[in-house]
């Protein structure tokens, strides 16, 4: 059982979507912590690229278990219209 608040370890997402996708370089998490909008810049703790399905279904449990926030990404428009605001340690 993971505690509360606890963040999602990294070789539970690796099992989940593999190493090559998820990326914990700080120019890729730069980039992910800002969009267009108003709101204040927030590095995500990693960012992972889930292909399928099952995948995504996989990392949500994990991050409801250990109530990590998500924080769903599109790097081509990066808007705040269709990107949520970023969450401090929230996976991207």
């Amino acid at each position: 059982m993971v505690e509360k608040g606890e963040m999602i370890e990294e070789s539970k997402l690796i099992a989940i979507v593999g190493k090559d996708y998820i990326d914990t370089d700080e120019a890729i998490l730069t980039s992910y912590s800002r969009d267009l909008s108003f709101v204040p810049s927030i590095k995500p703790a990693c960012v992972v690229k889930p292909d399928t399905a099952d995948q995504v279904l996989k990392i949500v449990g994990l991050a409801k278990e250990t109530q990590t926030a998500l924080v769903r990404s599109v790097p081509v428009l990066r808007i705040s219209e269709v990107t949520p605001y970023p969450v401090l340690g929230a996976l991207s």
